[in-house]
């Protein structure tokens, strides 16, 4: 069932021209102009513009322009953040003694908020330490951070307790095969 909208379709069709539509079909708002979907609204809550099945919540089919009079930043799914024209450097991990780089070397940026975030493998390379990696300072936690790491030992897929400690050094209780580093994130020092 199509049901049009009057009140906002008025203000629609005056920035158009009278082919464009506004309507709620099942609990999915719908903008079309000539049959073809504009901008879509699922009742899930995914929006699509160009996209007539939106598959997460923005789903943009085209190009994307913000202006210099808004601040503010575009996250994505590896936590990286993008806030100007050109992102902020990744910067490659000084390993520890006996740490090294597995197939994706560790790598670790800042943005604008002060949100350090890290990404990348590492695996043993000879008599190995506890100490991964560290961070220089800038990149440093205030507080230790306790957390759960992915790894892999003897073969299988394992969780690993790991510590970022306000010194810089990225530490775990023992070594391992590999090491994940995926979505981690926290605020730096102030």
């Amino acid at each position: 069932m199509h049901r049009v909208i009057p009140g906002v379709i008025a203000a629609v069709c005056l920035l158009s021209a009278p082919q464009v539509s506004l309507a709620q079909q099942d609990s999915v708002f719908i903008i079309r102009k000539n049959d073809q979907t504009l901008m879509r609204v699922n009742a899930n809550g995914n929006v699509g513009i160009g996209v007539s099945m939106p598959l997460v919540k923005l789903h943009i089919l085209g190009g994307l322009a913000t202006d210099s009079i808004r601040t503010g930043s575009i996250r994505f799914a590896d936590g990286s953040a993008l806030n100007t024209a050109a992102p902020a450097a990744r910067h490659q991990a000084v390993y520890g003694p006996g740490w090294g780089a597995n197939s994706e070397p560790v790598t670790y940026m800042k943005d604008q908020n002060g949100v350090v975030y890290i990404q990348g493998t590492a695996k043993p390379v000879g008599f190995t330490g506890l100490v991964v990696f560290t961070l220089p300072p800038g990149y440093r936690p205030a507080n230790n951070i306790v957390m759960e790491f992915l790894v892999q030992d003897a073969g299988a897929p394992a969780r690993l307790i790991g510590t970022i400690l306000p010194d810089g050094n990225v530490t775990v209780q023992y070594p391992v095969q590999i090491i994940f580093f995926n979505n981690i994130a926290f605020l730096a020092k102030q």
